[in-house]
C-alpha cells in the first residue's frame, strides 16, 4: 500500500513539474498570438506626413462595424504624395490590389473611399487583412500633443492625473504656428467627463499666443461632444460679443492628434480667468453661481441668505476681510433688489449702483435666447474690477453646448430667464426682480434692437459658414467617435441637427421679437407681475448634478478579475509553481512521517 502510494506522488509530482513547463513555454505564445492583431497587425502600421508627423490606424471598435475596419484620419495640410507607408523592411501591404512597402508613399487614395488592405510579412505570410477607410480635414489647422509616456492611460484614469509633454501647432497649409513644452494635459469637466470623447485642461510651460489670440498660459480644449452640430459653443460666443458681454471667451477649431492617435475635431478655447490676456479685472473678484454639492469642493466658496453657495475664483483663496465684504455686498444689493422702489434706503443707493445695468441687460437677453439649463445653477459668472469693487458685472457666457434646445426644453413661447423655480434659482429670482424695473427693461429693449437682434437675423447665415469650414473633420470626428452623442437626438444626422438648431435660433428670434416690439405691452405687464409676485427669498434646495445618459459600454474588468484577464499567462504558471511547492511539501511531510513511522515500529520491535 506504502509503494502505491508512492508511485501516486511522483506520478503527481511529475505532472506538476510538466505543467508548470508548459504553463512556461505555452501560455506566453497564446498572449503573443492573441495580441498578433496589434503587435504584427494593421493596427501597427503608421503613415508619416512630410511635416514629420507619425500617425496610427485607428480600428474601430463598435460593435455595429465590421471586423478588421480600419480609419486613417490626414490632417488637412498632407498631401497625399508627401504621406509614406511606415511598416518595416519585413512587411508588405497590398492595398486595392497593389503592392507597398515601407516608405512607399501614399498616392491615389481618396476621402471617405473604403479600401481592401492585406499585410503580410517577408515569408509571405498573411498577417491581418481588412478594410481601410481614408479620412482627411480640409481647412482647419492641426494640434499635435505628445505625451512623456507616450500615452493618455494614466490621464484617462483619474481626471485629477497629468501628462507633461511637447506640443505643435501647424495651419491648415502645414506652416508651424507653434512649437514648445506643455506641462500639463488634464481632463476637464463635470458630467462631459464622463463622455467617451473628452474635453482637456492644457496649460504650456510659458505664456503663448494660439492661433490668433491672446497670450497664457491655460487653454481648454472643448470636445463638444453632447452637440450633434459642434457649433452651439461657437454661435453662443459670437452673439454673446454682439450683444456687448465683455470678456466672452476666444476661441478657434483644430484636428487634435495626440501620441500620433487622432483624437477628434476639437474647440480650443480661451480659459475663463482673471489675468493678462483674460479677465483683465486687477484685483478684483471673480465669482461663480454653482451647485451645492460642487461648491463644497472649492477652496474659496460664500454662502448668501439663502444657502445659495457663490464660488471665489479670484482673488485666489479669499480672505477674511475678502469674504466679509463680499457678503456685505450682496447683503446690500439684495436689498435694494427687493425693495418696492429698488431702493437701499440705508446706503442711499439704487440697484444699478451695485449691478452693472447693460451688462445685465445683455446677459438677460443671451439666457432667453439660449434657455440654457445650466442658468444660475452652474457656469454662471460675476465679476467686480478693480477700482469699482461696489459693481457687479455679468458674464462671460461659458459652457453653451447645452443651449439652444439641445437640453430639451421644448416650450419656446414663453420669457424663460426669469420664469424658473425661485427656491433654486438665484439668477431666475434676480432677472425677475430686474425685469420689473423700467429702467432695466429700456435697456433690455435697446440692447435687444441694436444689438442682439440683428446677429440672430444673421445667424443661420452664420451657421451654414460654420459648416462649410468645418464638415471634412466633423466626419472624420464621427468616424473615430460612432454613435449618438445624446438621449436628446440620438439618431439624427449631422444635416437634421444643424437644421434643428437654425429653425430653433429662427423661432426664437421671432417670437422674442414680438415681446420686445409689437407685444412690448404685454410683456410689462407680465413682467411686473412676476417681479410683484415673487414670494420671499428661498432657501436654495440641494441639486443633483443633472447627467447626460450615454449608450451603456461593456465595463471592463476590474481588480481581480481585471488582473487575471490581463496577465492570465503570468497567473496559471505561478498557479502552477504553487501547486508545485504544495506537492513538494507534502511530499516531505509524507517522507517525514514515514521515517517516524518506521522509527516507531522498530522500537516496538
Amino acid at each position: 500500500m506504502r509503494g502505491i502510494m508512492r508511485r501516486n506522488y511522483r506520478i503527481i509530482l511529475a505532472s506538476s513539474i510538466l505543467l508548470l513547463l508548459a504553463a512556461l513555454w505555452w501560455l506566453p505564445k497564446l498572449e503573443e498570438e492573441e495580441n498578433i492583431t496589434d503587435m504584427a497587425g494593421l493596427a501597427s502600421l503608421r503613415v508619416e506626413t512630410e511635416k514629420g508627423e507619425s500617425l496610427t490606424l485607428w480600428r474601430l471598435s463598435s460593435k455595429e462595424e465590421e471586423e478588421n475596419a480600419y480609419s486613417l484620419f490626414l490632417p488637412s495640410y498632407a498631401a497625399s504624395s508627401g504621406v509614406r507607408w511606415k511598416m518595416g523592411a519585413d512587411r508588405r501591404l497590398l492595398l486595392e490590389g497593389e503592392w507597398v512597402r515601407d516608405g512607399g508613399r501614399l498616392i491615389g487614395t481618396e476621402a471617405g473611399r473604403v479600401y481592401s488592405v492585406a499585410l503580410y510579412d517577408s515569408e509571405s505570410r498573411l498577417l491581418e487583412e481588412g478594410k481601410l477607410t481614408v479620412y482627411q480635414s480640409r481647412s482647419l489647422p492641426t494640434i499635435h500633443l505628445a505625451t512623456r509616456s507616450g500615452s493618455m492611460d494614466l490621464v484617462h484614469a483619474d481626471q485629477e492625473n497629468s501628462e507633461a509633454g511637447y506640443m505643435r501647432v501647424l495651419s491648415e497649409e502645414g506652416t508651424e504656428l507653434y512649437a514648445g513644452k506643455f506641462d500639463r494635459l488634464k481632463g476637464r469637466g463635470n458630467t462631459s467627463w464622463d463622455a467617451a470623447k473628452k474635453s482637456y485642461l492644457l496649460e504650456l510651460e510659458s505664456r503663448a499666443g494660439l492661433l490668433g489670440m491672446d497670450a497664457a498660459k491655460k487653454w481648454v480644449l472643448s470636445a463638444n461632444y453632447y452637440d450633434g452640430a459642434y457649433v452651439r459653443n461657437a454661435v453662443g460666443y459670437d452673439l454673446a460679443r454682439a450683444a456687448g458681454l465683455s470678456f466672452t471667451p476666444d476661441s478657434r477649431f483644430a484636428d487634435l492628434y495626440i501620441d500620433g492617435i487622432y483624437y477628434g475635431l476639437y474647440q480650443l478655447t480661451e480659459r475663463v480667468e482673471a489675468g493678462t490676456g483674460r479677465m483683465e479685472i486687477g484685483n478684483g473678484y471673480l465669482l461663480e453661481l454653482d451647485y451645492p454639492e460642487r461648491a463644497v469642493l472649492e477652496d474659496s466658496v460664500l454662502y448668501l441668505d439663502n444657502a445659495q453657495p457663490v464660488v471665489v475664483h479670484h482673488p485666489g483663496k479669499v480672505t477674511e476681510e475678502g469674504a466679509a465684504f463680499l457678503q456685505g455686498w450682496f447683503s446690500r444689493m439684495q436689498e435694494a433688489l427687493y425693495a418696492a422702489d429698488y431702493w437701499n434706503a440705508e446706503d442711499e443707493k439704487g440697484i444699478f449702483s451695485y449691478l452693472d445695468q447693460e451688462s445685465f441687460a445683455a446677459m438677460y437677453l443671451m439666457e432667453e435666447v439660449l434657455m440654457d439649463l445650466d442658468m444660475g445653477v452652474t457656469s454662471c459668472y460675476l465679476y467686480m474690477e478693480e477700482g469699482e469693487k461696489d459693481l457687479m458685472h455679468s458674464g462671460p457666457v461659458w459652457d453653451l453646448d447645452n443651449t439652444m434646445g439641445r437640453g430639451g426644453y421644448e416650450r419656446r413661447d414663453i420669457l424663460f430667464a426669469n420664469d424658473l423655480n425661485p427656491s433654486t434659482n438665484q439668477m431666475s429670482r434676480w432677472y425677475a426682480r430686474l425685469c420689473g424695473n423700467e429702467e432695466f427693461r429700456r435697456q433690455v429693449y435697446l440692447t435687444w434692437q441694436n444689438r442682439l437682434y440683428p446677429a440672430l437675423c444673421g445667424a443661420a447665415e452664420e451657421i451654414d459658414g460654420w459648416m462649410a469650414l468645418l464638415e471634412p473633420s466633423i466626419r472624420m470626428d464621427q468616424a473615430r467617435w460612432p454613435g449618438p452623442r445624446s438621449v436628446f437626438m440620438p439618431d439624427a444626422s449631422l444635416e437634421e441637427n444643424v437644421d434643428y438648431l437654425k429653425d430653433y435660433l429662427r423661432e426664437r428670434t421671432d417670437f422674442l421679437q414680438g415681446c420686445f416690439t409689437g407685444g412690448r405691452e404685454e410683456t410689462e405687464r407680465s413682467m411686473k407681475q412676476r417681479a410683484a409676485g415673487l414670494p420671499e427669498l428661498e432657501t436654495v434646495e440641494s441639486q443633483e448634478v443633472q447627467e447626460e445618459e450615454e449608450e451603456e459600454a461593456p465595463s471592463a474588468p476590474t481588480g481581480l478579475m481585471s488582473m487575471a484577464a490581463q496577465n492570465h499567462g503570468a497567473i496559471l504558471a505561478g498557479m502552477a509553481l504553487l501547486f508545485l511547492v504544495v506537492l513538494l511539501w507534502l511530499d516531505s511531510q509524507r517522507n517525514a512521517h514515514g521515517v517516524r513511522s518506521t522509527g516507531t515500529h522498530a522500537g516496538r520491535k
